[in-house]
């Protein structure tokens, strides 16, 4: 099960890889709107694999749980980001920038405990932001089908914000040694 949602994630980032090579990045001729579903994929697909790696390194349970239900969503928010694109005649392609591979390279090289608490306090600040910028969207945004989308995804995030704080706060504390 975890090697079939480690696949879906790679096929994602070949995917991104090889159209990037085919066609160039859309964002830069879009609206505000198509400029947010464009941000709004290259977050799904960074979260999810991040998910993704928490599914495989999280010591706690419960950040593991967190962690794939985070990929979950994302495969699923993937789609539909897609499907509404695809509804308006765009075609953002995904893209992780370098702060965000490098933060994926920073988490790979983490295990156990050290992984659950930098991952979950990480997890904490983007579901926030994320569940803010979607907020903004919900309010601002000037195609109704995007407006939509921002006001049915922006709960999620503020949900998932919560587990990890809840999360956070119950995670053993360092010893100073």
């Amino acid at each position: 099960m975890i090697r079939k949602r480690i696949g879906f994630f790679a096929a994602v980032l070949f995917c991104v890889f090889f159209n990037s090579l085919l066609s160039s990045p859309v964002s830069a001729d879009l609206n505000d709107d198509g400029t947010f579903l464009q941000e709004a994929l290259n977050s799904a697909v960074w979260l999810g694999a991040l998910g993704e790696l928490a599914g495989r390194q999280a010591a706690s349970e419960g950040v593991r749980r967190f962690g794939e239900d985070l990929a979950a969503h994302c495969r699923g928010q993937i789609a539909d980001i897609e499907l509404l694109a695809k509804s308006l005649g765009l075609s953002p392609v995904a893209q992780i920038s370098g702060a965000g591979q490098s933060t994926l390279n920073y988490f790979s090289s983490r295990r156990g405990a050290d992984f659950d608490r930098h991952f979950i306090s990480l997890m904490v600040d983007e579901n926030r932001f994320r569940a803010q910028a979607f907020a903004d969207q919900a309010q601002s945004g000037s195609v109704l089908d995007i407006k939509t989308f921002a006001l049915k995804e922006r709960p999620i995030f503020e949900n998932f914000a919560a587990r990890a704080q809840d999360l956070l706060i119950k995670l053993p504390r360092p010893v100073l040694k």
